[in-house]
């Protein structure tokens, strides 16, 4: 969310605190997670896309300042790895790895596992919000698709693409101020249309805030099981706040041995 903010206001007018809000941001960012790094996709993108209302001499000059702040940010965690194991750098999945020819992203989408659109079905109208953005500001929809398409392919091809233990897709959770962007265009798009229309869109989206709502609940209670939930038992377990009978022999764990081979 930050670096969206950042990036908006450095794109509105080119000055040096911008840059140096955004220079700390990433180096938070890659120091959490990073892979994440994959979200200044969007930055760059919509800038290059933009160029012409750019100083681009500036920019160069704002680049080097914000990489270094970046790194500046980085060095306590770098020392402390040196301190620690000897090496300025660690790696700390060993034997785990990405198939980056064999993404699961159906599975990482819609799977009753882990699918992101399964456990939080209201971003299917994010989805949606591609399209108005498009007439709205297609510079900025080609930005947004140019960072979450390479994000969705990586996020699940790693070999353990329901990532453990979670409430559905955890690994795209940074990703939903994206989201958030393109369900406000839906948003924008649908208060134009007329009532009959408007009325039970509206209702649609309210159960489906509902049912994640509902779920989120569920995984609290251990219903919705931490990573071995089946079709049958999701449908089965739909709206219960207890557990049904035989709960344990709906359940479909997952083979990780398999997965790490990619199988």
């Amino acid at each position: 969310s930050m670096i969206l903010f950042w990036s908006f206001k450095y794109f509105d007018n080119q000055q040096t605190k911008w840059a140096l809000l955004l220079g700390l941001t990433i180096g938070l960012l890659v120091l959490i997670r990073p892979t994440n790094i994959l979200v200044l996709l969007f930055p760059l993108t919509y800038f290059l896309l933009n160029h012409h209302s750019l100083n681009w001499k500036k920019l160069f000059t704002h680049l080097t300042i914000l990489a270094a702040l970046a790194f500046i940010i980085c060095i306590p965690q770098l020392l402390y790895w040196k301190y620690m194991t000897g090496h300025y750098l660690v790696y700390s999945y060993n034997g785990e790895t990405f198939f980056l020819t064999d993404p699961k992203i159906w599975k990482g989408l819609f799977s009753y596992r882990k699918g992101w659109f399964v456990y939080s079905p209201i971003l299917v109208f994010g989805v949606l919000g591609i399209i108005p953005w498009f007439k709205l500001n297609s510079k900025l929809a080609l930005s947004i698709i140019a960072c979450l398409v390479p994000v969705i392919w990586i996020t699940f091809s790693w070999w353990c693409w329901w990532y453990g233990g979670s409430f559905g897709a955890r690994a795209l959770i940074e990703y939903l101020p994206l989201m958030a962007i393109l369900f406000a265009a839906f948003l924008q798009w649908s208060i134009k249309l007329k009532w009959w229309y408007k009325t039970p869109l509206y209702l649609c989206m309210g159960y489906l805030c509902y049912t994640s709502i509902f779920m989120s609940y569920q995984y609290h209670l251990g219903i919705i099981h931490f990573d071995a939930m089946s079709k049958e038992l999701f449908w089965k377990q739909y709206l219960k706040p207890y557990y049904i009978q035989d709960y344990g022999l709906y359940l479909d764990p997952p083979d990780y041995q398999a997965a790490q081979k990619n199988e």
